[in-house]
């Protein structure tokens, strides 16, 4: 069995705590505003921040990213009927993990 230490992870997206905490975001922004919603980001940070699979840095990177696109897009809405675009959040894939 070989142990490997490496700086950089090309799959940093599919860690499934933070795949799983990402989603919820998304979930929670698809239904609107409310305290669900920002739990859903703090839970997000925490998750990030604590990852054993990420270094600090890249962790608060990535942290810094995802409330950069909160910013972008907006607040949560209520849910209505639109024919319009709806922002959404993009896939934790096309978020830059690092500079």
């Amino acid at each position: 069995m070989e142990v490997i230490a490496e700086r950089n992870r090309d799959d940093w997206y599919a860690i499934p705590e933070l795949a799983t905490a990402y989603e919820t975001i998304q979930s929670e922004y698809r239904r609107g505003p409310g305290e669900d919603f920002d739990s859903a980001v703090a839970a997000f940070r925490s998750t990030a921040i604590t990852c054993n699979d990420l270094l600090l840095d890249d962790a608060m990177t990535l942290v810094d990213r995802v409330d950069d696109q909160l910013r972008r897009i907006g607040p949560p809405r209520p849910r209505t009927r639109t024919t319009g675009e709806v922002a959404d959040l993009p896939p934790l894939k096309s978020i830059p993990r690092s500079p």
